[in-house]
């Protein structure tokens, strides 16, 4: 410790008063008598040896203290800077990673719990994995950002052999729905579609939201597949008081996109018919070709099966109809599966 923190110490005072009577005391006496400057001159010599011994034990003093300081300390924890974190930290720091915003669900609450499970209930090991991956997903991505494909990768996985049973795809779908995805259940005419909750409207059912699961419950036959088409990049959907794609815009890329269809099958349908003609079938008996599509859908040839041409022509048409059906924005599923079974049967007659 310096001597300018310490200035008004009792040992300081003490030798800075000795100083100021020897500086007095220097000076010969104003009456010059010899008697008083001896006397002076003793008091003089004594007050030096007391300076000098106060001099020496102040330095001694000042080293003691020094030697006596407690070291620094050093905060083990790092101080808090109540909510203004962002404010605090330097540029080149970075703050704690931010959370995953994820919206208001779309559906109730589920009851369902996992430890709730009936007793000799069994995870399997690609369920469990499936759930470390869902569970990740979310840590990365908000949960309305789900789409149908994912859904559907994640329900098939619970399985070795991609084809789980009605219980596990139920059962990952309201584990889902306990973690914060909005999915459910329907249950119909032996059935058991499952479903993601539409983001852009209050109207829940099959037509408005996302099927990405359908299953036999009685023989757990899958009778629905999600395919590549519903494959997203990530982004998220519009939501509810968003900008969204209005109702007459909607149709009109509906109407645009079924023009294009209409228009390559007639192509499609033009090349059957010239393919046909150069091998001699479809032509009536004066050599014209046959009539168009509708009214040629019922011809067969000797062995009760339509002819070569009208069949690839109906086969084009048939997977066009269904593919208009799967990218549409509210799918059928019935109508869906009513294409899936025409396209099947028009390709059962080409074996």
């Amino acid at each position: 410790m310096s001597d300018t923190n310490s200035a008004h110490t009792p040992l300081n005072e003490s030798i800075r008063c000795l100083r100021q009577f020897l500086r007095r005391y220097h000076e010969p006496s104003p009456t010059g008598d010899p008697a008083l400057d001896r006397q002076n001159f003793r008091l003089q010599a004594e007050a030096e040896r007391s300076l000098a011994q106060l001099e020496e034990l102040g330095t001694t003093s000042s080293y003691n203290r020094q030697a006596r300081v407690p070291p620094v300390r050093v905060m083990t924890t790092p101080p808090t800077f109540g909510d203004n974190t962002a404010a605090a930290l330097t540029p080149g720091q970075r703050g704690p990673r931010k959370p995953v915003t994820t919206l208001v669900s779309m559906l109730p609450k589920t009851t369902y719990n996992e430890a709730d499970e009936a007793k000799g209930t069994v995870r399997t090991l690609p369920y469990v994995r499936v759930q470390c991956q869902l569970l990740h997903y979310l840590g990365i991505h908000a949960s309305d950002t789900l789409t149908p494909r994912q859904a559907f990768r994640w329900t098939e996985d619970t399985a070795e052999n991609k084809r789980p049973q009605t219980k596990d795809a139920l059962r990952l779908c309201y584990y889902m729905r306990y973690q914060g995805f909005d999915t459910y259940a329907a249950f119909r005419d032996g059935f058991m579609s499952l479903y993601i909750a539409n983001q852009n409207t209050d109207v829940k059912g099959p037509g408005p939201d996302l099927l990405y699961w359908k299953q036999n419950f009685k023989n757990n036959a899958i009778v629905h597949e999600v395919t590549t088409q519903y494959e997203s990049n990530g982004a998220r959907g519009p939501r509810r008081n968003a900008f969204a794609p209005t109702d007459a815009t909607t149709q009109e890329l509906l109407a645009h996109l079924n023009a294009m269809s209409t228009a390559s099958n007639r192509a499609q349908f033009a090349n059957n018919l010239a393919v046909a003609e150069q091998d001699g079938h479809g032509e009536d008996a004066e050599g014209n070709v046959g009539p168009m599509l509708e009214n040629n859908e019922g011809q067969a040839d000797g062995d009760g099966r339509p002819a070569q041409g009208s069949l690839a022509a109906c086969i084009a048409a048939a997977t066009a109809d269904l593919e208009i059906l799967l990218l549409s924005n509210s799918p059928d599923t019935a109508a869906i599966d009513a294409a899936i079974a025409r396209v099947a049967e028009l390709n059962s007659h080409e074996d």
